[in-house]
């Protein structure tokens, strides 16, 4: 008998999440600026994080980015933070993308929030609410911040995030 086909891997989906502010990102990171993404992938059955960073650990998953490196860190603290590869920066614009699959198993939503703070996390800015959205592909849903900070604040001053679920 002939042996049957093999059948095709199922398409690796990816999460794109895209951050602008009012500055210069590059700036922000030159003055010891952080950039951080928390990350609820049981967005249907938690609530998601708040701009509280203190409590994220062990609690949601998120993404760090500093003058060194962008990170994922789990929500298991045992385990250790995952490089990112796949981001960039150009002027107000941060882009990151990363596998659904590091999250973990997952709802049928994610929750999303961006804040920036300084080295000591001091928060500057952030998303007045969590950007949820369906794991379904070709989603996107966006969030603002109209959090009004000083005109000198501008490189952490938060003004749009997008988030999009695609395929390699």
């Amino acid at each position: 008998w002939p042996e049957p086909e093999p059948e095709p891997p199922e398409a690796e989906y990816q999460l794109e999440i895209t951050v602008e502010v009012a500055g210069n990102i590059n700036s922000g990171l030159d003055d010891d600026g952080i950039y951080y993404i928390g990350l609820n992938p049981d967005g249907d059955t938690e609530p998601g994080p708040d701009s509280d960073l203190d409590l994220w650990q062990g609690e949601y998953y998120y993404i760090k980015l500093d003058e060194w490196d962008c990170n994922l860190y789990s929500k298991d603290e045992s385990a250790s933070p995952t490089s990112l590869n796949n981001y960039s920066y150009n002027g107000n614009e941060l882009k990151i993308k990363f596998f659904l699959s590091d999250l973990g198993v997952l709802e049928t939503s994610i929750d999303v929030i961006v804040v920036t703070a300084d080295s000591n996390d001091s928060v500057y800015d952030y998303l007045e609410d969590c950007i949820n959205i369906s794991t379904i592909l070709y989603t996107i849903e966006e969030g603002i911040s109209s959090n009004d900070l000083d005109e000198d604040d501008a490189d952490y001053d938060i003004l749009k995030a997008t988030v999009r679920i695609t395929d390699i």
